[in-house]
């Protein structure tokens, strides 16, 4: 796995560490970054990506990448930038932003059905009818 692969794990880790503290917004801007990492090398979509963790700025755009990688690298390249979106989405959350952690969610849903080759919209409609 690339170093960039590397970096954005051990952001992960760093950003759990710091939820665990209850310090989400600081969690938030390390799970961004993280994203962005990822998103700048592979294609994984980059949206949205909101950096200060006071702020909706959602950006745009998806980054592809021009280095080639097998299916079980872009995989697990998707599945972290999952995490990622899905554990910023729980800052989000905890910081009172319901929207963004919507929005993150369902961009975690996407990635994860996409590297199923489903329809990501089939998912929501499952994940929405049933409760916990």
């Amino acid at each position: 796995m690339t170093g960039k692969f590397q970096e954005a794990t051990n952001l992960k880790e760093k950003g759990n560490d710091t939820y665990k503290l209850s310090r989400f917004a600081d969690a938030k801007k390390i799970y961004t970054t993280g994203i962005s990492i990822i998103g700048n090398k592979s294609s994984v979509p980059t949206v949205p990506v909101s950096g200060d963790g006071n702020d909706n700025d959602n950006g745009g755009g998806v980054a592809r990448s021009s280095e080639k990688r097998s299916d079980d690298e872009n995989n697990q390249m998707s599945k972290l930038c999952a995490v990622l979106y899905s554990n910023r989405g729980n800052c989000c959350f905890e910081l009172g932003d319901y929207s963004g952690a919507a929005q993150d969610s369902r961009v975690a849903l996407d990635l994860i059905h996409a590297m199923d080759g489903g329809d990501a919209e089939e998912v929501r409609s499952s994940s929405s009818s049933s409760s916990s």
